[in-house]
């Protein structure tokens, strides 16, 4: 029943020229969510990296060069936070391992071939039908980590139907 509630915001697109554009701009929204009087603190935010992303680590060092070497948690690196579960750290995970973990701020990037997925021609028709409901899934799964706002950044244009169901962010 939404009787009554109130009507939340779109999620975020902003579109980048690169991956490596992404990256970066990443960095300046994450500085930009935890400075301010609003700031939000690194752990009420989670950056999911999809498979457009190959260099996960270089997106770790560079987050850890702009926030701090204590300030990133990369859940591939460690079981715990580098600092410990007293400090406040941004997480990162590998969009395949982010099932159960939430945060106010999401941030997606290298979703890419999720949104803008080509049918292979060694697919059958049932095979292809399979592969697409399973990239759904890990979309909706990513999307809905979000508790109060998602960001998608994108180094390609997503087709209209999907573009349009996010405020534009320019560069």
């Amino acid at each position: 029943d939404f009787d009554g509630m109130r009507e939340g915001s779109k999620p975020t697109l902003i579109y980048v020229d690169s991956h490596p554009d992404a990256v970066t701009r990443l960095i300046r929204e994450i500085k930009a969510q935890n400075s301010g009087q609003n700031a939000l603190p690194l752990s009420a935010m989670l950056v999911l990296c999809g498979d457009k992303i190959k260099n996960r680590k270089s997106v770790w060092e560079r987050l850890r060069s702009s926030l701090g070497d204590q300030q990133v948690w990369w859940f591939k690196l460690s079981k715990q936070p580098p600092g410990g579960y007293e400090e406040d750290y941004l997480r990162m995970a590998y969009l395949d391992t982010a099932t159960g973990l939430e945060a106010a701020v999401v941030f997606l990037i290298g979703m890419e071939d999720i949104l803008l997925r080509h049918r292979p021609l060694n697919l059958t028709d049932d095979e292809w039908r399979a592969e697409q409901e399973e990239a759904r899934r890990k979309l909706y799964m990513a999307m809905t980590r979000a508790g109060q706002h998602l960001v998608l950044i994108s180094a390609d244009k997503l087709p209209e139907d999907i573009a349009g169901s996010f405020e534009l962010n320019g560069k």
